[in-house]
């Protein structure tokens, strides 16, 4: 039982008297579930053989992500348990990560923050398939991503270059380094020299830091 920053391991006697004890392994400063999950399933897989199964009951996105990305460390077979009613089902999460490089999933969760997670609005249209697509087919986007969020507080030159190219080729324009220009690009070849107030859905360069400091 998690209680505050404590974890809790409640056990009954025969004579029905519970006892709380600490779990000092499982203390966490980590103020969301979704983190504390992945600390839960290193601590189970611990006390189980090769053949033990770790089960995960989620419908959050954020922990399937981190899931994969943390398959390779937690020992046994490790499932996510998710949807409901008739879509419930278990996803085998050994099978998913086994069948990615280990580079992809080392960088999967800067990627999925970067295009939209609980705390980051999406790109218009673009959906998470696509740019996924798009980082496993280039060794450049996947570096990017890998070194997003290594050192805290601080956002290198070469990361936010790599990001802004990114949402470029995202948007079909894989030569540019700048969202700004691709942005005007967008705009001209909808409505040619027409002026006219419009939000177009790519970012300029400062809605870029913005949004690229959040997932960092």
């Amino acid at each position: 039982m998690v209680s505050g920053e404590s974890c809790l391991c409640l056990t009954c006697s025969s004579d029905n008297i519970i006892t709380a004890l600490p779990v000092e392994e499982l203390h966490s400063v980590q103020e969301e579930a979704v983190s504390r999950i992945i600390l839960h399933c290193l601590f189970a897989s611990a006390a189980l053989d090769s053949r033990g199964t770790v089960v995960v009951r989620s419908p959050d996105t954020d922990v399937f992500v981190l899931l994969v990305h943390y398959c390779s460390r937690i020992g046994g077979h490790l499932f996510f348990d998710t949807g409901t009613g008739n879509n419930r089902r278990a996803i085998d999460m050994n099978r998913i990560a086994n069948a990615l490089v280990n580079e992809v999933t080392s960088a999967l969760p800067a990627l999925h923050a970067f295009t939209g997670c609980d705390t980051v609005s999406a790109f218009v249209g673009k959906g998470k398939l696509r740019p996924l697509k798009l980082m496993q087919g280039s060794t450049k986007h996947i570096q990017t991503f890998k070194q997003l969020g290594v050192v805290a507080d601080t956002l290198p030159s070469d990361v936010m270059e790599g990001l802004e190219n990114c949402v470029c080729s995202l948007y079909g324009s894989p030569k540019a380094n700048s969202t700004s220009a691709v942005r005007y690009q967008l705009f001209q070849s909808r409505f040619g020299a027409q002026v006219h107030i419009l939000v177009v859905a790519i970012n300029t360069v400062e809605a870029m830091v913005i949004a690229t400091i959040q997932p960092h």
